[in-house]
Formats: structure tokens, sequence, C-alpha cells
């Protein structure tokens, strides 16, 4: 038998490139299938899958309370409300997403060419868009269930002209009805955390779909903008203009007096130094109780303000309170005189109770909570920042605070205690702080500006 004759080299070029591009398209046809396999998948999962989280989130909102109200919208139970302008439809998660879109959602009012349906999707995030724009803007309710009956329906009757999503939502369904509708869809403000870098990172198909459904992303930071083209978003659909939650400002600037008659309010002396707990989550009412009591050994004249990112911890965060033999009082009880510790059980106290505080701690980063709350409002109102270690949901602020001169990293409840010593004991460092905390915060706005000089570019 002879032996088959040898490709000679000329030969082997065009034969190595169509076995190439034989396994390219195979490739691409593989993944087309996949993606569209996902949504598929996606559709026929999501019931049982449903079902069977069921009755731990109906535990939470019964314990959160407030998730009645527009109960019908989660299932796309809409009001037909008859369209006169260009419709957008903003989706906002809760009572952070919101706030951050206020200043926006105002500039869209304004130029009165558009009328906007704002969904939240919890409870507080309902009660905070309905205090800001109430009688402000044409509809205010409760996001859907990324369903694909309940999102149907719910596109059938808002009948949006644009899409709008916020930071790091990208539901599948939503997605998928705004492509179906031929509805451009932004996402605005986006955030990819490097938690959700990684965790994004393990489904690299499915990312590609996600994005291929986005028209643009407007981008909070270099750094997500980066994460995003990572997991396959294309370049040219994403452009950096700022975060929009350093836009905000204080509605009412306090002055001293202001100041002297709310800490008597809360059954503080006038010139009590106010140790400040931001978003707090479990564990760190106790550890900031514990900085509390040693605090008192050499600055008997500091006192706690607790500000849970949940109010509906109150019972837990009662029960915590009791074994301190601190006095102390709820916001919904309506403080007693005097008090160590107060409160704030309700939502929307962040900006009246911040301008008390001489040092903020953000919470949800200390063991074994994880991520961080944003700590834009305590920069807002120029105060010294603190927080624990873990901090990755708001990285790129965090670093810039920290290079500022404005925010301090504390690795554990002893470290915290100690800088808090030092802030109380050095006046003109936690001046000088809290000065670098605001200036960083007024040198970062611009955002909004940005973002709709961009929608415009985009044809919004």
């Amino acid at each position: 038998m002879k032996n088959a004759p040898i490709a000679r080299p000329e030969e082997r070029g065009p034969l190595r490139t169509l076995v190439r591009d034989s396994a390219r398209t195979t490739r691409t046809q593989l993944e087309d299938i996949l993606q569209w396999s996902f949504i598929f998948a996606y559709r026929i999962l999501f019931l049982p899958l449903f079902l069977l989280v069921l009755p731990y989130y109906t535990y939470r909102m019964l314990k959160r309370g407030g998730y009645g109200r527009h109960f019908s919208h989660r299932f796309g139970l809409f009001p037909k409300i008859p369209k006169h302008k260009k419709r957008i439809w903003i989706q906002a998660v809760s009572v952070g997403e919101v706030r951050a879109l206020q200043p926006l959602i105002e500039e869209l009012q304004a130029q009165n060419n558009f009328e906007i349906f704002l969904t939240t999707t919890t409870s507080t995030g309902l009660q905070t868009a309905e205090k800001l724009f109430a009688n402000k803007i044409a509809f205010i309710g409760v996001f859907p269930l990324n369903f694909w009956l309940f999102s149907a329906l719910a596109w059938r009757r808002i009948q949006p002209t644009f899409a709008f999503l916020t930071e790091s939502e990208l539901w599948p369904e939503h997605l998928q009805q705004a492509c179906r509708h031929k509805v451009p869809l932004f996402l605005l403000n986006g955030r990819m955390s490097e938690k959700s870098f990684r965790r994004y990172q393990q489904i690299p198909t499915i990312c590609r779909w996600l994005f291929a459904k986005i028209t643009h992303i407007l981008a909070s930071s270099d750094e997500s903008r980066q994460h995003f083209i990572q997991l396959g978003c294309p370049a040219e659909k994403i452009v950096t203009v700022g975060n929009l939650k350093l836009d905000l400002s204080p509605s009412i600037p306090p002055d001293s007096a202001m100041i002297a008659a709310q800490k008597r309010a809360l059954g503080f002396p006038e010139n009590a130094t106010i140790l400040f707990g931001a978003s707090t989550w479990p564990s760190e009412e106790t550890m900031l109780a514990n900085v509390l009591k040693n605090t008192r050994l050499y600055s008997p004249n500091t006192y706690l303000i607790l500000l849970p990112r949940h109010p509906e911890r109150r019972n837990d965060i009662s029960n915590v309170l009791k074994q301190t033999h601190f006095s102390f009082s709820f916001r919904t009880d309506n403080p007693s005189q005097p008090n160590d510790i107060y409160v704030a059980d309700t939502i929307g106290e962040m900006h009246k109770l911040l301008p008390l505080a001489d040092i903020v701690y953000v919470g949800k980063s200390m063991a074994p909570n994880k991520g961080g709350q944003s700590p834009v409002d305590a920069a807002l109102f120029g105060k010294p920042i603190l927080y624990g270690p873990y901090m990755d949901n708001f990285k790129p602020l965090c670093k810039m605070l920290e290079e500022q001169g404005a925010a301090f990293r504390c690795n554990n409840e002893e470290a915290l205690e100690h800088f808090i010593k030092h802030l109380l004991e050095d006046t003109a460092v936690r001046t000088s702080m809290g000065h670098k905390a605001a200036l960083w915060q007024q040198s970062n706005q611009g955002a909004t500006a940005k973002t709709l000089e961009a929608l415009k570019a985009l044809g919004v």
C-alpha cells in the first residue's frame, strides 16, 4: 500500500485556514444555540425555582412590611395610562438608586419632552420614590416579577419609548422584551463590582447574550467600564459618565441652631459628639455599642445614632441594645429623655440625621457582612468616613476617598475603635477629613449633565 502524498508547504496554509474558519463557524453556531437556549431555559425554570424560594421571600416581605401596596404590579397588572409623549420606563431597585436618579429625573421633566414611568423593587424604594416624585411624574409603581407572562403584560401596558435600568440590573426577561418591542434600553450609572465581575466571568456566553440586548451602558467609573468590556460588551457601547450619586445635594443646609435643636429632640445634649452608624447590618450595632462603651471612658460626651439598612430589624436591634445597659429609643417610639443611643427605624432619615454626625461609620463593611453601603451620603455632608475592610461594592469610590484623605479603612473592631479615639482627640484631623470629603464630592459632580448629553447624542 502506497503512502498518502504529503501536502506541499504552499498547500498547508489554505488547508489550515479552512479548518480554522470551519472551527470558528462551528463555535459561533454553538454559541448562538446556547444563547437562544438560555432564554428558553430561563422561562422554563423560572416558575419552579420561584416556587422553591417563595416561602423565604414571603417571610422577608412580611417581616419588612409595605409589600402589599401595588402588589398587582408584580404580575404586570399596571393601569393603562394614555400615552401623550415619549415615555421612559425607569427601573430603580431600592432607595439608593431612586435617590441617585432624582437630579436626572428632574432634568428630564424640565425638558417637558417625556413622561416618566418609575418602578422600584423594594417597599423602601417605593416609599422613597413616592416621597420624591409624587404628583411630579406620570406614574410610580413596582417592577414586575421577571417571568415571561408578567413582563410581557407590563410591556404591553406601559408601552415605553425608551427603557432605563440602573447600576448592575440585568433582568433577562426585561432585556428580552425590550429587544422584542424594539425599544432602546440603557443601563444608567452602570456599575460592576469585583464580586459581580468574578461571578459573571463564569458565564461568558450568557454575558454576551445580556450585553447584546443593551443598547448602551453609561458607566459610573472607568473600572466598571473595563469590567463590562472584559465580560464581552463591545467597547463602543460603553461610555463613562461618572457616578450619579455624587450629584446629590442637601435640600436644606443645616445651621448650628438647627443641629442643636435636633440633638435635643433626640435626647442628646446640644454639645454632644455624635458617632453615626450609617446603613448598619447585623452584628455592626453590637460592635458600635461596644465602641461607644469604651469611648465613654475617655470621651463621656459621645453618643451614638444608628440607622439600620433594614428598619424591620427593629426587634433584633432592641434585644442587642438591651444587653448594653445604655438608654436608647427608636424613632417610631418618639425619643425619650435622655438617650445614649438613638435608632432611626424609619425610611428617609439619612439626610436629616447626617448633619448631626461628627464621625460616620459606613455599614455592611465589617465581617460577617461584606460588600459595603455607599459612602457618598457621608461625603455629601462633609463628614470623616470610616468603614471596615469589605467595601467591594464601592471599591472605586473608596479608593478615591482614601487617596484624598477623607476616609479610612479599618480592618477590625479594634482598629475602628483606635481610629475613632484618634479623631475624637484631634479635632483638627477630624475637621480636615470632613473638609476633604466634601471637596471630593463636589469635584466629582457632573454625572447628570454628562448622562443627559450622552442620552441626547444616542437619540433619546
